[in-house]
């Protein structure tokens, strides 16, 4: 009937006028920080994370999310996150993953995948492994996310059943979508 579903289930009026009076949001350089800027869903507070208490802000080496899996307390709170999701599928047939590959989050998928693998052994678990060219990069930190992406394509590896490399285009590529 055009109408949203409250949680009890019932279309209400109340819903939709909610909805027409929230502010049109414009996507520009300066209202865009993160990629969850492009998103205009509300996430459920299980789905969100804060993971400045593992490592601050660095989140640029492979070490930063070794150092990130070590602490018992964060990945104690992502797994019982993610049991809760678990118990609330009807059926589970498997696991999409998207993690940068050349930063700490390389590492924390790796752990987080093969934590997966062990407690699923046979649910399927596919990855894309995302690598944005970044420019602003000089040789040494080209040298570390190069670096930290070949530990993470090898750690991950054994652990999904399909890794997909994504790697964005370089300034000098034309980027055609056919």
């Amino acid at each position: 009937d055009g109408h949203d579903l409250k949680e009890d289930g019932e279309g209400g009026e109340e819903d939709t006028t909610r909805k027409e009076s929230m502010p049109d949001f414009v996507i520009n350089d300066d209202s865009v920080r993160y990629w969850s800027d492009f998103l205009k869903v509300s996430f459920h507070p299980r789905t969100c994370h804060d993971m400045t208490q593992g490592f601050g802000t660095d989140y640029t080496s492979y070490c930063a999310g070794v150092k990130w899996n070590a602490d018992d307390t964060q990945r104690e709170e992502w797994e019982e996150n993610l049991h809760w999701w678990i118990e609330e599928c009807d059926t589970l047939q498997g696991f999409h993953v998207l993690a940068d590959t050349d930063t700490a989050f390389g590492a924390i998928a790796s752990s987080i995948c093969a934590d997966i693998r062990d407690d699923f052994p046979r649910t399927p678990i596919v990855l894309a492994g995302a690598a944005p060219y970044r420019q602003d990069r000089n040789i040494a930190q080209q040298r570390m996310h190069a670096s930290a992406e070949a530990i993470s394509f090898a750690s991950l590896l054994p652990s999904t059943n399909i890794y997909t490399p994504i790697h964005g285009p370089q300034d000098s590529e034309p980027c055609h979508v056919p």
